[in-house]
């Protein structure tokens, strides 16, 4: 596995920009709107009934406002987790790029697959492809991987080498 540190592009810049960054601004949206959906419910939980629900150990009134507290805590623990990663990426104005031999591939359905390899950092990125590209690469084939160091999101990839 070979592993370098490159400078981001203009073109990479606007992609975090334009596209990256919205994209984690809309899953914390999503994850507000999951709270308000959810939180009504919440102190009523119990976990496979070996435990009190929260709404019949206090006031219902408290347990809201206490699942309500933890909730956004949790929301704004996620927030500030990305954010600081995507700062310290255009902080450092560096990509990682990283050329590596594919080891698996899998079917994840909606026409999609994901690729794993010998690294389980690079397992954890979300890499998936096409159907196209799926059947033109095959096991010990050799796929370069450019991505961002600190959020580890996936800038570009492509097979760089066949296998016979």
């Amino acid at each position: 596995m070979e592993k370098k540190f490159v400078p981001l592009s203009q073109e990479d810049l606007e992609y975090i920009e334009n596209h990256y960054k919205p994209k984690v601004y809309d899953n914390i949206l999503s994850g507000v709107i999951l709270l308000f959906i959810v939180l009504p419910f919440a102190p009523f939980y119990s976990r496979y009934g070996l435990s009190k629900p929260l709404a019949k150990s206090m006031e219902y009134g408290y347990a809201l406002l206490l699942c309500f507290v933890l909730f956004c805590l949790i929301i704004a623990a996620i927030y500030l987790l990305h954010k600081n990663r995507l700062r310290k990426d255009l902080n450092s104005k560096t990509k990682t790029w990283v050329a590596v031999e594919l080891k698996r591939k899998d079917w994840l359905g909606e026409k999609k697959f994901k690729l794993f390899f010998d690294d389980k950092k690079l397992d954890r990125l979300e890499i998936t492809m096409p159907k196209e590209d799926f059947y033109k690469c095959f096991k010990g084939d050799l796929i370069e991987i450019e991505y961002l160091t600190h959020s580890e999101h996936v800038l570009n990839y492509k097979v760089i080498s066949k296998t016979s």
